[in-house]
């Protein structure tokens, strides 16, 4: 089975207050060129889990680049959602955003 390269993507972000990128996890299909990506959406008050979507690196004016994490097998990708759905989200925390659950998603990934 093939494994899909599992990267954090940064796109510009702005009006934010301490962030200029907004970061989110994507499994690349170097075939044609899509990706998953998971992701949290929403404002301090609002944050929630986006499930994945199809996402065309190549047409996101936003796209400002990505580093490798790791690789993914193809069948194991409602594996990978299950797990970034359990991530905690902390809302009201205005110390916690999408960088943070990254981080905090990579974590629980290596832990398992």
């Amino acid at each position: 089975m093939a494994s899909l390269p599992l990267i954090v993507v940064q796109h510009e972000l702005e009006d934010h207050p301490r962030r200029t990128e907004h970061w989110a996890l994507a499994a690349i299909d170097i075939f044609d060129d899509s990706a998953q990506l998971f992701q949290v959406k929403g404002n301090p008050d609002s944050f929630e889990f986006d499930a994945p979507k199809q996402y065309a690196i190549d047409k996101s004016q936003a796209y400002l680049g990505g580093v490798l994490v790791g690789y993914i097998a193809r069948d194991k990708l409602a594996d990978l959602q299950r797990w970034l759905q359990a991530v905690p989200i902390h809302r009201g925390r205005n110390d916690w955003d999408c960088q943070s659950w990254v981080i905090d998603a990579l974590r629980e990934l290596r832990m398992d």
